[in-house]
This record gives structure tokens, sequence and C-alpha cells, in this order.
């Protein structure tokens, strides 16, 4: 049985899931769709309506499952990986233009990680990955998208979601921020908080010194007149980033102001 077959524009549909991921139930009824062909073609029969009637076979929907994290999530932090945050920067960038949204982009990566990994051992270094990424998970608004995209370096995108327009307070208490907070402002708001939350966890593998110890140093940039497309609000976040570890790390910078001025974030 094959799971995909020749997309219209000539690559596979596994190839084009690789890409830009799409919902489960559209590729189960590409499957479900491809089942039925090879069953004709090979002289067996077919229920009337195999998809809907009998609906997606298990082991199908494991493998389907299986794809969707090998195509979108980072195996070691469980969140989403590079080629996921690229595409859905894309794509929230485009629907942004159309509803007037806003999107912020804040890179961050841990201060002096090669020193802990050497020091303490790789072990040590992928516990302090995954605990940063849990933390900054929890300081984020829902709808928000965190990603690693590399080594340590890790990728907030802060969007608009349209369909919560009104600045109430969540259902989770106010521990996350409103969807209609201002950028970037909100966003330093967050890279701010993952700062004091990181002062306040301990970090077993590091001995008794682990609390404290670890900082970050991050770069936002945010859509606008120096930021039109991914390649650009990458470049200007990378830009923010590097110029807060040139000036000593332990800081949040901001792209984008005035005249594209970088401007520090205390």
């Amino acid at each position: 049985m094959r799971l995909v077959g020749p997309a219209s524009n000539g690559t596979t549909a596994a190839d084009d899931y690789l890409i830009c991921p799409i919902y489960f139930s559209s590729l189960a009824s590409h499957i479900s769709y491809l089942e039925a062909g090879t069953a004709a073609s090979e002289g067996m029969s077919i229920p009337a309506e195999p998809a809907a009637a009998a609906g997606v076979d298990h082991r199908i929907e494991e493998k389907i499952r299986h794809l969707e994290k090998l195509a979108t999530e980072d195996d070691l932090t469980g969140l989403k990986n590079r080629r996921y945050i690229l595409e859905f920067s894309r794509q929230i960038i485009e629907r942004s233009r159309k509803e007037n949204g806003r999107v912020t982009l804040l890179i961050f990566d841990i201060d002096n990680f090669k020193h802990y990994n050497d020091a303490y051992g790789h072990s040590a270094g992928d516990e302090i990955l995954r605990q940063a990424a849990v933390l900054m998970q929890r300081c984020c608004r829902g709808q928000d998208v965190v990603g690693r995209i590399g080594g340590d370096e890790f990728a907030v995108v802060f969007w608009d979601e349209p369909q919560a327009k009104s600045a109430g307070i969540p259902a989770d208490g106010g521990e996350r921020r409103s969807s209609m907070a201002e950028h970037p402002k909100e966003a330093i708001f967050v890279a701010k908080r993952f700062q004091k939350e990181l002062e306040k966890t301990e970090f077993h593998l590091l001995g008794p010194e682990g609390r404290g110890l670890l900082t970050i140093s991050g770069g936002l940039a945010s859509l606008g007149r120096d930021c039109s497309t991914v390649h650009e609000l990458f470049q200007q976040a990378d830009r923010a980033l590097l110029e807060a570890k040139r000036s000593g790390k332990n800081r949040i910078y901001l792209v984008g102001r005035a005249e594209g001025n970088i401007t520090g974030v205390e």
C-alpha cells in the first residue's frame, strides 16, 4: 500500500507535508482516496465511502502522526523545529498583511552554553535546553509559537489571534497576557519574565550553584517598514541578538524603532 502519491505540482504529498504541514483530516482523506484507487486496480472490493463509513485505519493515523512529529518537532525539546518556524512565520506574515495584524520575532540563546556543555557534560546541556523550552512555553500566550532553531538558539513568534479581539483576562487566571497587548511591548514582557523564571529555576545537573546561574541574550524584531519578509525579520532579530551579546550578554535588544536603531531593554 502506498501512503503518498504525486501531487499536482509534481511533488509527493509527503514532500509537501514536510515543507508545509497540513491538517490531519486533509491528509487522511488523500490517503483514503489512494487506498481506494489501489484496491480498484487490484480487483478488490471497495466500500461505498471508505473514509466516511469506516474512518481512517488506526495504523495509518499513527503513521501520519509520526510523520507530523518528524516534520515539525524538535526531537530533544518537543518544540517546533526550524522548518516549521520559518514556514509558520511566512504564512503568518502574509495573513497579517491582509488583516493588519502584528508579528514580532524573538530569537534568543543561552549565554555561555558551550561552557556548561563542556564543564558538566552533554546530558546537563540537554537538560538545560529541555527546561528552557518548558519555561518559555509557560511564559508565552497560547497562540504564540516557540521553536528551537538550532543548538541552544530558540525563536518565538508573537502574533495576533483574530478570534481573540477582546483584551480581557484569559481563562488561565491572567498568567498569560491578553492577545491584544502591544507589540513589541508584549514580547519584551515575555522575554523579561522568562529571564526571571530562569533565575528561580534549579538546574540539578549543574550542582548547588545551578539556581540563578543561567542567563539569556535575545534580539527582537517586528513586522513593519524595515521587516516585511521572513528573511528580513530573522535578519533583524539576529542582528539585535548579536548586539546584545557584544554589549555584555544577559539582555534583550530591539530592532525597528525610529530609523532602525538598536535599543537596549533593561
